[in-house]
């Protein structure tokens, strides 16, 4: 079958002539190629799932070639071989992640850290949002479940054999695992919901009455864009001027009651220098 040939193929491609792999990919990397191991090393993606996002990407390439067998590698490139380049560029990918976002990493490590000691205290974690809001984590995603059986019994219907179905329950107990997982793309988010807030605040006494908003990116009537673009720079430093780090980690203490490790030293950034960036927002 496909699935046994691709784990076949997986199993021989430990071993490979790197040079000769590495050029196989000479001018086909691009943005694209890039992107989703870049967009979702944030969300803990692991090295093994960056393997199949290149997986995918190759598949795409060929399902809409003219032949359906052609990608950037090459026509109808071997199982192996083609593996043996989708795990020499994931590895490339992830480096590179890792280098050029070293500290943005240890801070997601120290929050997967801190949120695994809570949870594991049988705590759902919680924290307060820069704009004022209480979040936590213990909707039926941050709970374990108990998988039952249940007996169905059909009315009028001659049934012969036991029908049954598996159903899940939430138990209240903290799922450690998916907690700690999750809270660094959790907090991060807060804090870009609190930025939209703030700004609206601000471009409000600026005078605009319309916006309208997808994720981070924001917009208003063409006549307002420059009081916007300037209102947004103004609540990102006013935000992140403050220990945002500081005051979550007096929180999660106070939670848990845990001698948990400080969070990564501050860097150097002049914030101010936010408001002279020219592509900063969509």
């Amino acid at each position: 079958t496909a699935s046994s040939t691709e784990e076949e193929a997986k199993q021989k491609a430990r071993d490979f002539d790197v040079n000769k792999i590495a050029q196989a990919w000479v001018g086909k990397v691009n943005r694209s190629i890039c992107k989703k191991s870049t967009m979702t090393k944030c969300y803990s993606a692991t090295l093994f799932s960056q393997n199949d996002f290149l997986k995918e990407y190759l598949q795409k390439e060929r399902d809409s070639s003219p032949d359906g067998k052609t990608d950037c590698l090459g026509h109808d490139i071997q199982d192996q071989t083609r593996w043996h380049c989708i795990l020499y560029l994931a590895r490339k990918i992830w480096d590179a992640i890792n280098k050029v976002a070293g500290k943005a990493n240890q801070v997601m490590k120290w929050f997967e850290d801190v949120a695994r000691q809570v949870a594991n205290q049988g705590l759902y974690i919680w924290w307060t949002a820069p704009c004022g809001l209480l979040v936590q984590q213990s909707t039926t995603k941050y709970r374990k479940k108990r998988t039952m059986k249940v007996d169905l019994h059909l009315d009028f219907v001659n049934v012969r054999k036991r029908v049954q179905a598996l159903r899940k329950f939430d138990l209240n107990t903290v799922d450690v695992r998916q907690s700690a997982q999750s809270f660094s793309p959790n907090f991060v988010h807060s804090l870009d919901s609190s930025v939209l807030i703030k700004t609206v605040n601000l471009a409000k006494e600026k005078g605009i009455k319309n916006y309208t908003f997808v994720h981070d990116s924001f917009g208003t009537s063409p006549g307002h864009v420059d009081i916007l673009n300037e209102s947004i720079r103004e609540a990102f430093v006013d935000m992140y001027k403050e220990d945002l780090l500081g005051k979550l980690y007096v929180e999660l203490k106070q939670q848990s009651g845990l001698d948990l490790p400080p969070p990564p030293a501050l860097g150097n950034l002049d914030l101010n220098l936010v408001k002279e960036s020219k592509y900063f927002f969509a």
